[in-house]
């Protein structure tokens, strides 16, 4: 009720007390129990004082406290932002195709034009057959592809501005917009995404595209960009996922790339 409208008041608390039926849906009408409530709930004002009028009874009162805690102040947003048809996610991964020339492709390797500031690892075979790593958070933490996103979660977390948020963007799935700060640790959502997963482009990325991590599911390789991400993270990388494949955009001369004219899919 939107307002002190006492005209439907009489004929509800008749309702209440007096029905001897009680027609519940399309169903056929069954026996009332034999003591029903009428409840309401209003604020001081008007629609009370008309509810107190025709017989209600006020059986308990609601009141509001305000709390704050110690510490920094209570976050304004949430940690994790699903984006479903959200215009600035599918901006982003139009600016991220343009600046990139993102070209999917089963056997157009690299996927994108890596930039001058870029490092990229082969990561298959870091995998096995008894733990596939679309699945990585059912991998044993000693599992090299779980160590593997333990230290990009680490370094991404480490780099980005006090406040600023990163994407997680799969071109064929939802994407999500979250709070480094506020995701991964005890009593915290999980990290959104993954740095590599099975069968899937996959990217985390800073909105203004400065740094980040690209994932190719067919050559099964990993790029990193940006000069503050890498200064985190190569030894890292390195250490776990062994000598690098292209510096760049370029061989290292000890894995090459050979480009394909296949379509692209």
């Amino acid at each position: 009720m939107t307002g002190p409208h006492t005209e439907f008041l009489p004929d509800w608390v008749q309702w209440a007390r007096d029905s001897h039926a009680l027609h519940l849906g399309s169903g056929p009408p069954r026996e009332a129990p034999d003591r029903r409530y009428l409840v309401a709930e209003a604020a001081d004002g008007p629609i009370h004082d008309a509810l107190l009028a025709v017989g209600f009874r006020a059986v308990s009162t609601v009141r509001s406290y305000g709390w704050t805690p110690a510490g920094p102040p209570p976050a304004a947003s949430r940690p994790v932002s699903m984006l479903i048809g959200d215009r600035d996610h599918d901006a982003l991964c139009e600016e991220f195709k343009a600046r990139f020339s993102f070209k999917p492709s089963y056997t157009y390797y690299p996927g994108i034009e890596e930039p001058s500031d870029s490092v990229t690892w082969h990561v298959g075979d870091v995998t096995d057959t008894r733990h596939s790593y679309g699945l990585m958070r059912n991998l044993p933490d000693d599992h090299r592809v779980a160590r593997l996103q333990k230290a990009v979660e680490r370094d991404l977390r480490a780099c980005v501005r006090p406040g600023e948020q990163l994407y997680s963007v799969s071109w064929w799935h939802q994407g999500y917009r979250f709070d480094p700060a506020r995701v991964g640790g005890s009593g915290q959502p999980t990290w959104p995404g993954a740095a590599c997963w099975e069968g899937e482009y996959y990217t985390l990325l800073t909105r203004d595209l400065r740094m980040g991590t690209f994932w190719h599911p067919w050559e099964e390789s990993l790029c990193v960009f940006g000069a503050e991400l890498l200064a985190e993270v190569e030894h890292d990388l390195t250490a776990i996922l062994g000598t690098v494949m292209r510096r760049g955009g370029r061989n290292t001369g000890n894995v090459w790339t050979f480009e394909s004219r296949s379509d692209a899919v």
